[in-house]
């Protein structure tokens, strides 16, 4: 039987807080958009709100596809997994 390990003390790791930001509309003529993690709040708003944020010529990264691609209006780029 192995001795069990001693815990190692990470000073390198720190807490990260993040906060959705619910009012989307705070954000504009964005080059870009990701949408990491689909949250109920921004699913709720739709893809048009999202693309709203955009300039004409924007990309929209949905990485969990969370909307499809007929959804996305030309000229906007939309890419996803």
């Amino acid at each position: 039987m192995l001795p069990p390990r001693p815990q190692k003390k990470h000073s390198h790791k720190k807490k990260i807080f993040v906060h959705l930001q619910a009012n989307l509309s705070t954000f504009k003529n964005l080059d870009a958009v990701i949408l990491a993690v689909p949250h109920r709040a921004y699913l709720a708003e739709g893809p048009d709100k999202i693309l709203s944020l955009l300039e004409a010529d924007g990309i929209f990264i949905d990485v969990k596809s969370a909307f499809s691609s007929q959804d996305i209006s030309a000229p906007r780029l939309y890419w996803s997994l």
